[in-house]
């Protein structure tokens, strides 16, 4: 009887322990699947939240454009009022010349 006692606590022994080394093998695949599951959601998280960040980006940008082609319109503004004034200058010192010249006044005596 001793014997059987023996035979069954050994058998018990390694049963328990080769289910145990079972159970670890057969969990090891999971653990794996687990992990690739958690990498693909923090993947997904990652990619909402830069889709958040672009969009972000495109309203400032779309913005800044804005702000761009508005002082590219004063500007273009601007020197169209410098070429009018230098136009106007430029003919009223002819108009002062053709003054000057019907009355005898030469134009280099008055510099």
């Amino acid at each position: 009887m001793t014997d059987q006692v023996f035979w069954a606590l050994i058998g018990t022994l390694f049963g328990g322990g080769g289910l145990a080394v079972i159970t670890k093998v057969l969990n090891r695949g999971k653990d794996k699947f687990d992990l690739a599951a958690a990498i693909r959601e923090e993947l997904r998280e990652d990619i909402k939240r830069y889709q958040v960040e672009v969009e972000g980006y495109k309203k400032e940008t779309a913005a800044l454009r804005k702000e761009v082609d508005d002082w590219r319109s004063k500007y273009f503004e601007m020197d169209r009022k410098h070429n009018e004034t230098i136009d106007s200058l430029e003919d009223a010192i002819e108009k002062m010349k053709r003054i000057l010249h019907e009355n005898g006044i030469n134009y280099s005596d008055v510099k």
